[in-house]
């Protein structure tokens, strides 16, 4: 019994180190990628460029490429058929990125961009087409409630549209929200993706979107926005991704991309503004 137990022991012991120096036989080296990020509206005053590096799954990034923070130094360029437009790098927190002011580059209806990121030996680019302003929030129909409990009432905001029921039939909520101040004045709008949806996927003559909070002693602006399907691909399969991390018995989830040479989006959205009270 002890000689059949010995052996079992070193049998373990062997296929450990086995299976150790497989792992160690099968790491590659991390290669990096340019991470990029805009959603590009013609209702923006301001074009962002959110650009970064991406971070190896397994083991540490190098110390310069820690794909936590935002990539200084690198060429960022917006153009269209005609003209090509350069951004400069903000560090504001509320808009951070690579940044230019759409009074220069006139986003429109129809248009085509392409927006380009150079960094030391990395390139990406990616390319949209603004969706017309036809048939843009089509039926569409607001309600507000009202909710008290424990003494507090929470307002909030139902959104629902016409739904076409169409292929290329992609849809956005966005809800930009700015606080008054103590002294009455208004602070700096913060955004939020409160929903996006695909009619062809929806049953049912309308599109219903999440509800959204309502705070009081604030101003609310939603925007109803038709998307392209790159756009609700990326925020569909990154949302899955979140899920997915740290669970093992999940397949792992592969985040859609239409940046060539890097990862991450260059969308677009055309959208209705409609601002709402709680």
């Amino acid at each position: 019994m002890r000689y059949l137990t010995l052996l079992l022991a070193l049998g373990m012991m062997g296929c450990t180190e086995f299976f150790i120096q497989e792992i160690a036989d099968a790491e590659v080296p991390f290669i990096p990628q340019l991470a990029v990020f805009t959603l590009l509206q013609p209702q923006d005053s301001l074009i962002v460029v959110d650009v970064r590096l991406t971070a190896p799954a397994v083991g540490s990034p190098p110390p310069d490429r820690s794909g936590r923070d935002l990539v200084s130094g690198a060429q960022v360029t917006i153009s269209d058929s005609l003209q090509t437009f350069p951004l400069t790098l903000s560090t504001d927190p509320l808009r951070a990125g690579y940044v230019i002011s759409n009074d220069i580059v006139r986003l429109r209806a129809g248009g085509r961009y392409t927006v380009s990121v150079t960094y030391e030996d990395l390139t990406a680019r990616g390319t949209v087409t603004i969706p017309p302003e036809h048939g843009v929030g089509e039926g569409l129909e607001i309600a507000t409630t009202e909710e008290g409990q424990n003494g507090f009432a929470e307002h909030r905001a139902w959104v629902s549209l016409l739904n076409p029921s169409g292929e290329e039939d992609y849809y956005l909520l966005l809800h930009d929200r700015r606080s008054y101040r103590s002294d009455g004045t208004l602070g700096r709008p913060e955004r939020s993706l409160v929903d996006w949806l695909h009619g062809r996927t929806v049953t049912g003559p309308r599109l219903h979107f999440l509800p959204l909070t309502l705070a009081g002693r604030s101003q609310h602006l939603l925007r109803i926005c038709r998307t392209t399907a790159a756009t609700v691909s990326y925020l569909s399969s990154r949302d899955m991704a979140r899920a997915n991390t740290g669970n093992p018995f999940a397949e792992p989830t592969q985040v859609s991309s239409n940046v060539e040479g890097g990862l991450g989006l260059v969308g677009c959205a055309q959208c209705r503004l409609v601002y709402v009270k709680p």
